[in-house]
Protein backbone atom coordinates (compact mmCIF):
# COMPACT_ATOMS: atom_id res chain seq x y z
CA UNK A 1 0.00 0.00 0.00
CA UNK A 2 1.03 3.20 -0.96
CA UNK A 3 2.02 5.52 2.27
CA UNK A 4 0.31 8.19 3.14
CA UNK A 5 2.92 11.33 2.09
CA UNK A 6 1.44 10.40 -1.43
CA UNK A 7 -1.94 11.31 -0.68
CA UNK A 8 -3.29 15.00 -0.54
CA UNK A 9 -6.83 14.39 0.98
CA UNK A 10 -7.90 11.30 3.46
CA UNK A 11 -11.75 10.81 3.49
CA UNK A 12 -12.82 8.45 6.30
CA UNK A 13 -16.07 6.97 5.96
CA UNK A 14 -17.66 6.14 2.42
CA UNK A 15 -20.84 6.82 2.80
CA UNK A 16 -23.06 9.05 1.08
CA UNK A 17 -20.70 12.08 2.61
CA UNK A 18 -17.40 10.62 1.83
CA UNK A 19 -18.92 9.53 -1.34
CA UNK A 20 -19.54 13.17 -2.78
CA UNK A 21 -16.61 14.74 -1.31
CA UNK A 22 -14.31 12.37 -2.84
CA UNK A 23 -16.54 12.39 -6.57
CA UNK A 24 -16.32 16.11 -5.88
CA UNK A 25 -12.54 16.50 -5.08
CA UNK A 26 -11.96 14.05 -8.21
CA UNK A 27 -14.50 16.76 -10.41
CA UNK A 28 -13.05 20.34 -9.32
CA UNK A 29 -9.27 19.22 -8.20
CA UNK A 30 -5.86 17.50 -8.62
CA UNK A 31 -5.69 16.23 -5.06
CA UNK A 32 -4.51 12.48 -4.81
CA UNK A 33 -7.45 11.06 -2.25
CA UNK A 34 -7.50 8.16 -0.13
CA UNK A 35 -10.92 7.18 0.69
CA UNK A 36 -10.86 4.55 3.46
CA UNK A 37 -13.97 2.56 5.13
CA UNK A 38 -14.38 -0.56 7.41
CA UNK A 39 -16.94 -2.54 5.25
CA UNK A 40 -16.28 -4.51 2.42
CA UNK A 41 -18.81 -4.41 0.24
CA UNK A 42 -20.72 -0.70 -0.70
CA UNK A 43 -23.19 -0.47 -0.14
CA UNK A 44 -24.08 -2.90 2.80
CA UNK A 45 -26.54 -6.10 1.94
CA UNK A 46 -28.80 -4.84 4.43
CA UNK A 47 -29.24 -0.91 4.09
CA UNK A 48 -32.27 0.87 4.24
CA UNK A 49 -32.48 4.28 1.91
CA UNK A 50 -34.53 6.67 2.85
CA UNK A 51 -37.42 7.89 1.00
CA UNK A 52 -37.46 11.24 2.23
CA UNK A 53 -34.25 12.02 0.50
CA UNK A 54 -34.40 10.36 -2.48
CA UNK A 55 -35.24 13.17 -4.76
CA UNK A 56 -32.64 15.30 -3.53
CA UNK A 57 -29.86 12.90 -3.36
CA UNK A 58 -30.90 11.60 -7.45
CA UNK A 59 -30.63 15.84 -8.57
CA UNK A 60 -27.38 16.34 -6.52
CA UNK A 61 -25.50 12.87 -8.35
CA UNK A 62 -27.35 13.53 -11.79
CA UNK A 63 -26.52 17.63 -11.91
CA UNK A 64 -24.20 18.44 -9.22
CA UNK A 65 -21.43 15.18 -9.72
CA UNK A 66 -22.36 14.81 -13.21
CA UNK A 67 -23.69 11.15 -13.01
CA UNK A 68 -26.71 11.86 -14.87
CA UNK A 69 -25.60 9.28 -17.54
CA UNK A 70 -24.90 6.16 -15.22
CA UNK A 71 -28.03 6.83 -13.50
CA UNK A 72 -30.61 4.20 -13.91
CA UNK A 73 -33.64 4.66 -16.06
CA UNK A 74 -36.88 3.43 -16.06
CA UNK A 75 -39.83 3.00 -18.54
CA UNK A 76 -43.13 2.63 -17.97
Amino acid sequence: MPTADRYDVLIIGAGLAGLALARQLLLNTDKRILLVDRRTEFPPAKQKVGEATVQLSAYYYAKVLDLEEHSCKSTF
